[in-house]
Protein backbone atom coordinates (compact mmCIF):
# COMPACT_ATOMS: atom_id res chain seq x y z
CA UNK A 1 0.00 0.00 0.00
CA UNK A 2 1.33 3.41 -0.87
CA UNK A 3 0.16 6.93 -0.21
CA UNK A 4 1.69 8.10 -3.46
CA UNK A 5 -0.53 9.19 -6.33
CA UNK A 6 -0.48 6.66 -9.16
CA UNK A 7 0.73 9.21 -11.68
CA UNK A 8 3.50 10.55 -9.43
CA UNK A 9 7.03 9.69 -10.50
CA UNK A 10 9.04 8.00 -7.75
CA UNK A 11 12.40 9.71 -7.30
CA UNK A 12 15.60 7.82 -6.57
CA UNK A 13 17.96 10.75 -6.78
CA UNK A 14 18.47 13.16 -9.65
CA UNK A 15 17.05 12.52 -13.13
CA UNK A 16 17.20 14.29 -16.46
CA UNK A 17 14.08 16.00 -17.79
CA UNK A 18 12.98 15.97 -21.44
CA UNK A 19 14.89 19.21 -22.06
CA UNK A 20 18.08 17.75 -20.50
CA UNK A 21 17.91 19.77 -17.29
CA UNK A 22 18.80 18.16 -14.00
CA UNK A 23 15.65 17.44 -11.99
CA UNK A 24 16.29 16.76 -8.31
CA UNK A 25 13.63 15.73 -5.80
CA UNK A 26 12.22 18.52 -3.67
CA UNK A 27 13.73 18.58 -0.19
CA UNK A 28 10.20 19.27 1.05
CA UNK A 29 8.67 16.11 -0.46
CA UNK A 30 7.71 13.99 2.54
CA UNK A 31 5.74 11.33 0.63
CA UNK A 32 8.39 8.60 1.03
CA UNK A 33 8.68 9.32 4.75
CA UNK A 34 4.89 9.19 5.21
CA UNK A 35 4.74 5.93 3.23
CA UNK A 36 7.41 4.40 5.48
CA UNK A 37 5.71 5.60 8.68
CA UNK A 38 2.31 4.34 7.55
CA UNK A 39 3.73 0.93 6.56
CA UNK A 40 5.46 0.62 9.93
CA UNK A 41 2.29 1.50 11.86
CA UNK A 42 0.19 -0.74 9.59
CA UNK A 43 2.36 -3.67 10.69
CA UNK A 44 0.99 -3.13 14.21
CA UNK A 45 4.02 -1.30 15.58
CA UNK A 46 3.98 1.64 17.95
CA UNK A 47 6.25 4.60 17.34
CA UNK A 48 7.83 7.42 19.35
CA UNK A 49 9.77 10.47 18.18
CA UNK A 50 13.12 8.89 19.06
CA UNK A 51 12.28 5.69 17.17
CA UNK A 52 11.11 7.67 14.13
CA UNK A 53 14.37 9.60 14.06
CA UNK A 54 16.50 6.44 14.23
CA UNK A 55 14.41 4.24 11.91
CA UNK A 56 13.26 6.79 9.31
CA UNK A 57 15.35 9.94 9.80
CA UNK A 58 12.12 11.73 10.64
CA UNK A 59 12.64 14.87 12.73
CA UNK A 60 8.98 15.95 12.58
CA UNK A 61 6.94 12.87 13.48
CA UNK A 62 3.89 14.72 14.77
CA UNK A 63 3.72 16.79 11.56
CA UNK A 64 4.05 13.75 9.28
CA UNK A 65 1.37 11.85 11.23
CA UNK A 66 -0.80 14.97 11.18
CA UNK A 67 -0.46 14.92 7.39
CA UNK A 68 -1.66 11.30 7.38
CA UNK A 69 -4.61 12.20 9.57
CA UNK A 70 -5.67 15.30 7.60
CA UNK A 71 -4.85 14.39 4.02
CA UNK A 72 -5.48 10.64 4.02
CA UNK A 73 -8.05 10.21 6.83
CA UNK A 74 -5.83 7.71 8.64
CA UNK A 75 -6.89 7.45 12.30
CA UNK A 76 -3.47 7.57 13.97
CA UNK A 77 -3.89 7.22 17.74
CA UNK A 78 -1.58 8.72 20.35
CA UNK A 79 -1.02 8.91 24.07
CA UNK A 80 1.63 10.19 26.43
CA UNK A 81 3.91 7.57 27.96
CA UNK A 82 6.46 8.02 30.74
CA UNK A 83 10.00 6.86 30.08
CA UNK A 84 12.13 5.24 32.81
CA UNK A 85 13.94 8.58 33.27
CA UNK A 86 10.61 10.29 34.03
CA UNK A 87 10.26 12.16 30.75
CA UNK A 88 6.86 12.09 29.03
CA UNK A 89 6.66 11.59 25.27
CA UNK A 90 3.94 10.68 22.81
CA UNK A 91 3.55 7.20 21.39
CA UNK A 92 1.62 6.67 18.13
CA UNK A 93 -0.18 3.61 16.71
CA UNK A 94 -3.06 2.37 14.58
CA UNK A 95 -5.95 0.46 16.14
CA UNK A 96 -5.97 -3.27 15.28
CA UNK A 97 -9.47 -3.09 13.77
CA UNK A 98 -8.34 -0.30 11.40
CA UNK A 99 -5.28 -2.35 10.41
CA UNK A 100 -7.52 -5.33 9.73
CA UNK A 101 -9.92 -3.24 7.64
CA UNK A 102 -7.05 -2.00 5.46
CA UNK A 103 -5.33 -5.38 5.11
CA UNK A 104 -8.60 -7.24 4.63
CA UNK A 105 -9.82 -4.87 1.91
Amino acid sequence: WSLSKSNRQQHKGAAMTADNKLNTPSPNDTTNQKDALFTYLLAGNRLTVGQALVKFGCYALSQRLGDLRRNHNIPVQSQFITLPNGKRIKEYWLEPRYIQSVKGA
